[in-house]
C-alpha cells in the first residue's frame, strides 16, 4: 500500500529525495573541507612548534631530536610533537605546488650550524603559516563553491520540479473543482464500489436528494440498500456483483440479470410520511491497467417515467374500457337498456340506504348483508344478461366483499362494511359512465345504431327462434345470458323460448312486471346451467345429449301470469340437499330431523344455500334462488317445484294479475 502511494506521488517523492541528496552532499563536502582545514591547521601548528624549539644555544642532544622529528615531517610518518605522537604527511606535499626549505634546515642541523638553522627554521615556520593561510582560503572558496553547487542543484533541478508539481497541483485542483462541479450538477447518482463493496467517498450530490439523506452514502453497499429492498433482492444483487467481479464474465451478457433495475423503494419524508420512488441502479466495471479496480454505480430516478407510463397504461385501459362499454351498449336494445338503468339506479339507492340505515348489532348487520346481497345479485344477473360485463364484474366484487365481511368475522360491528361502501360507490360510478355514454350517443338509441349478427353460441341457444334472427325482449336477454354463462362454465345449452319475445309477450304484462319476470327468469336460467348442467362429456356418458335443454315460457290465465323454466339437468337430490345444509351450518341437525325428505328441495331457497364448494362469478353464494323467492313473495305470487334426481327440474312461477 505504501509503494502504491509513493508511485502515485512520484513527482513529489523525487523532488523531496533530490533536495535531501543536495543537502547531504553539501554537508559532506563541508565536512571534508572543514576536516582538511583542521588537519592543515594542526599540521602548521606542529611544524611551528617544532621550529620554535630551534635556537643557537641548543645542545647536540636537542639538535638530534629535532633532526629526527624534522625527518618525520620531510618523509611523512609518525612524529612526536609536544609529547604527542601524530601522523603527518610529507612537508613537500603540504607546500605543494611550492617547495619548502625544510631540507636546508635539516642540512644546517646536521652541520651543527644552529644559528643558521634557527634562522631557516623561522623562515620555514613563516612559509608554513603562509601555506596554511592559502589552504584555509581555498577551503573557504570550496565551501562557497559547494554551497553554490547545492543552490544551483536546487534552482536547476528541484525548483523546476516543484514548479511542475505546483502546476500539476493547480491542474489537479482545477480537475477537482470541475469534478465537483460535475458531481454537483449531474442528475444521476454516481459513486464507486471497491472490491469489498464499500461505497467510495466521491459521490454526486443528487444521491442525497434521491435517498432523502443529509449526508453522503457510506459503508457497505449491501447494508445500505437493505434499508430499502427485500433481503431476497439484496442477496440477488450480491450474486450479480459477484459475477461482475469475475474477469471471464462478459459485462453485457449479465446486464439483464441486474435485480436493481427500476427497483421500488420507500423513503421517509421529514414529516414522517412515506414516498415511493423507482430507482434504476446500473453497474459498470472500472479498469486500471486492464485490471478491474472498482465498480461504477449510476443511479437514475425513474419515478416520473414509471408513473407516466402507468398513467398512460391506465388511460389506455380506461379508453379500452370505454370502447368495450360503447360496443356493449350498442348491441343492447334501447328500451331494455333504459329499463336496466332505471332499475339499477333504484336498486343501488336501496342498497345504499340499507347500508347506511341504523342498526349496529351483529344480527342487524348480518340482515343488512343478506338484503344488500340480494339486490347486488339481481343487478349482477341483469347486467350479465345484457352483456354489461364490466358492471357485472364490479357487482361481483361487491358481492365478494359482503361475503368476506360476513364469513371472516364472528361478531360484526359495522366497520367491516366500510370496504363494501367503496365497492358500492364504484357501482354507482360505473352506472353513471354507462348513462353518460348513452347520452352522448344522442337521440339515436344504441340498438338503432348497430345491428349485430348472432354468434354461433347465440344461434345454438336460440334454436326456437327464426334462424338468423336475434330474439327480442326477454327472449333476447335470456339467449345472450345462456350463451355467456354456458361458455364461461365450459358447458353447452339449448334454449327454447315461448311467449318471451316482444311480439309474443302477453298484452297484460306491463313494463314493470316484464322487468320482474326478466330478473326471475335470468336467475332461474343461470341456475339451470350452473347447477343443473353437467359438462358435455358427462352428459353424454349418462345417455343424454351433450347440451342441456332449457325451455322458458310466459303465459297467462284469467287471473295470473305464469312463468315456467324447465330443464333436463340433474334435478334435486333431497338427501344430498340435507347433507349440504348441515355442512353449511344453515340449520341445526334437530331442525332437519323433523323435515320430510320429500320437501328437502325447499332448502335451496334459503339464503346462503348452494351446492357449489367454491363461489365464482356465476354462483356459489346461495343468493340466486333466495332472490327469486323474495321477488315472488313481494309480488304476492308463488313458486312450485317439480324435479327428479338426474332427470329434470321445473320451476313454475305464478303471479296474480291484480297485484
Amino acid at each position: 500500500m505504501g509503494l502504491e502511494r509513493l508511485m502515485r506521488y512520484k513527482g513529489l517523492t523525487l523532488a523531496t529525495f533530490s533536495l535531501v541528496v543536495a543537502f547531504l552532499l553539501y554537508l559532506l563536502l563541508s565536512s571534508v573541507i572543514q576536516a582538511k582545514a583542521v588537519s592543515d591547521t594542526q599540521y602548521a601548528a606542529s611544524v611551528s612548534h617544532l621550529m620554535d624549539r630551534m635556537n643557537s644555544n641548543m645542545s647536540a642532544q636537542q639538535a638530534k631530536r629535532l633532526t629526527s622529528s624534522l625527518n618525520g615531517f620531510i618523509s611523512g610518518g609518525v612524529v612526536r610533537v609536544a609529547g604527542n605522537d601524530i601522523s603527518v604527511t610529507p612537508i613537500e606535499k603540504f607546500f605543494s605546488p611550492n617547495q619548502s626549505n625544510a631540507s636546508q634546515v635539516l642540512k644546517l642541523l646536521s652541520e651543527s650550524k644552529f644559528s643558521e638553522a634557527s634562522v631557516e627554521a623561522q623562515l620555514l615556520s613563516s612559509g608554513v603559516q603562509r601555506q596554511l593561510d592559502r589552504k584555509l582560503s581555498l577551503s573557504k572558496y570550496m565551501q562557497i563553491a559547494a554551497a553554490v553547487l547545492c543552490v544551483m542543484l536546487y534552482l536547476l533541478v528541484i525548483v523546476p520540479m516543484i514548479m511542475r508539481l505546483s502546476e500539476n497541483e493547480e491542474t489537479s485542483a482545477e480537475v477537482v473543482k470541475e469534478s465537483k462541479g460535475i458531481m454537483n450538477t449531474v442528475s444521476e447518482g454516481l459513486f464507486l464500489l471497491d472490491k469489498d463493496q464499500t461505497i467510495g467517498i466521491e459521490q454526486s450530490a443528487s444521491l442525497k436528494q434521491m435517498f432523502k439523506s443529509e449526508r453522503d452514502l457510506e459503508g457497505d453497499f449491501f447494508d445500505f440498500i437493505s434499508q430499502y429492498v427485500s433481503q431476497h433482492t439484496v442477496q440477488t444483487a450480491r450474486e450479480y456483483l459477484g459475477l461482475l467481479y469475475g474477469e471471464r464474465v462478459k459485462e453485457k451478457l449479465v446486464k439483464d440479470l441486474n435485480p436493481l433495475n427500476e427497483v421500488e423503494i420507500n423513503l421517509v419524508r421529514r414529516d414522517g410520511s412515506y414516498e415511493n420512488r423507482y430507482l434504476d441502479f446500473q453497474f459498470n466495471r472500472v479498469l486500471e491497467d486492464e485490471k478491474l479496480s472498482h465498480i461504477l454505480v449510476s443511479v437514475t430516478d425513474e419515478t416520473k417515467r414509471v408513473l407516466l407510463e402507468r398513467e398512460l397504461e391506465e388511460t389506455k385501459i380506461e379508453q379500452e374500457a370505454q370502447i368495450d362499454l360503447l360496443l356493449s351498449v350498442l348491441h343492447i336494445d334501447s328500451k331494455q337498456l333504459a329499463a336496466f338503468f332505471e332499475t339499477a339506479e333504484v336498486d343501488l339507492n336501496e342498497a345504499n340506504q340499507t347500508l347506511e340505515s341504523r342498526g349496529h348489532g351483529d344480527s342487524e348487520i348480518r340482515n343488512k348483508i343478506v338484503s344488500i346481497s340480494r339486490i347486488i345479485h339481481k343487478l349482477k344477473g341483469d347486467s350479465a344478461a345484457l352483456g354489461l360485463h364490466k358492471f357485472e364484474f364490479a357487482a361481483h366484487e361487491l358481492e365478494e366483499e359482503l361475503a368476506r365481511a360476513k364469513n371472516e368475522n364472528q361478531t360484526l360491528s359495522g366497520k367491516e362494511l366500510l370496504p363494501s361502501l367503496t365497492k358500492l360507490k364504484d357501482l354507482f360510478s360505473e352506472l353513471k359512465k354507462m348513462q353518460n355514454m348513452v347520452a352522448k350517443l344522442g337521440s339515436h338509441g344504441p340498438g338503432d345504431l348497430l345491428t349485430a349478427e348472432p354468434s354461433s353460441e347465440q344461434a345454438d341457444v336460440a334454436a326456437a327462434q327464426t334462424l338468423g334472427t336475434k330474439p327480442t325482449g326477454i327472449a333476447g336477454v335470456l339467449s345472450d345470458l345462456a350463451s355467456t354463462v354456458s361458455k364461461r362454465n365450459g358447458k353447452r345449452a339449448h334454449l327454447s323460448l315461448f311467449g318471451l319475445s316482444e311480439s309474443d309477450m302477453p298484452a297484460s304484462v306491463n313494463d314493470e312486471r316484464q322487468e320482474s319476470f326478466k330478473s326471475i327468469a335470468v336467475q332461474l336460467v343461470r341456475n339451470s346451467i350452473v347447477h343443473g348442467a353437467l359438462a358435455p362429456e358427462e352428459r353424454l356418458a349418462s345417455g343424454k345429449s351433450d347440451f342441456i335443454n332449457i325451455a322458458a315460457s310466459l303465459s297467462e290465465t284469467d287471473d295470473s301470469h305464469v312463468l315456467v323454466i324447465r330443464d333436463d339437468g340433474e334435478g334435486f337430490d333431497n338427501k344430498k340437499i340435507i347433507e349440504r345444509a348441515v355442512a353449511l351450518n344453515l340449520f341445526k341437525p334437530e331442525q332437519l330431523s323433523k323435515l320430510d325428505e320429500n320437501n328437502a328441495f325447499r332448502l335451496v331457497f334459503h339464503p346462503g344455500f348452494t351446492s357449489l364448494e367454491e363461489a365464482d362469478l356465476d354462483g356459489g353464494r346461495g343468493m340466486g334462488l333466495d332472490l327469486v323467492h323474495k321477488m315472488i313473495k313481494d309480488m304476492g305470487g308463488a313458486i312450485a317445484v317439480q324435479h327428479k334426481a338426474g332427470r329434470y327440474c321445473q320451476f313454475k312461477v305464478t303471479i296474480p294479475k291484480n297485484v
